[in-house]
């Protein structure tokens, strides 16, 4: 059986709910239904509705703070919908563009720290890699999908700050303090 989700779609034309049945939807398509992106660049996502929002898995516990690695993922998304609108010339393949490029905007506007020498994303301290590396992707469509070049340099000091919390052996530090220190 195909798993349909809980929709809430919300904004200046007011409120829809019901449930999204993802069977057969291309990217646009999904992208319009399954986000509501608001002119600043937020994200509701509607997902079965566990938490609020953040959770610290081995406590089972919300946290407060905006889910960056999640707008991040959705931005990657809706930057992948836009290529493809537009490589099958379907009408909406602009406004697809401009809502990825509004959300990609956010993240650098309000979510892009300094770490030390490093870029990292997040509104706390210290920033985690997932963050980080989810914006690294994003932006790396961005820029691939020609939406806009002015991210480049944000992916390679995005990539910087990756490689920099990997150790020896291969695996991660999973966070990195506002100084640049490690965690």
């Amino acid at each position: 059986s195909v798993r349909t989700y809980p929709v809430k779609l919300g904004g200046a034309g007011g409120t829809l709910e019901g449930l999204f049945d993802p069977r057969g939807q291309d990217p646009a398509v999904a992208a319009r239904v399954a986000f509501t992106i608001y002119c600043r660049g937020l994200f509701e996502v509607a997902l079965p509705p566990l938490h609020d929002g953040v959770v610290d898995a081995p406590t089972n516990r919300d946290l407060s703070g905006y889910d960056w690695p999640r707008h991040a993922g959705a931005t990657y998304f809706l930057a992948q919908a836009a290529a493809y609108a537009k490589s099958v010339d379907q009408p909406d393949a602009g406004e697809i563009g401009a809502a990825a490029l509004r959300a990609a905007n956010l993240l650098r506007r309000g979510a892009l720290l300094h770490c030390g020498s490093h870029e990292c994303i997040g509104d706390a301290d210290p920033a985690e890699i997932g963050s980080v590396a989810l914006t690294t992707i994003a932006f790396s469509e961005i820029v691939s999908t020609g939406l806009d070049k002015t991210f480049e340099p944000h992916v390679r000091a995005l990539s910087d700050t990756i490689l920099s919390l990997q150790r020896p052996d291969g695996e991660f530090m999973h966070e990195i303090h506002r100084d640049g220190t490690p965690v």
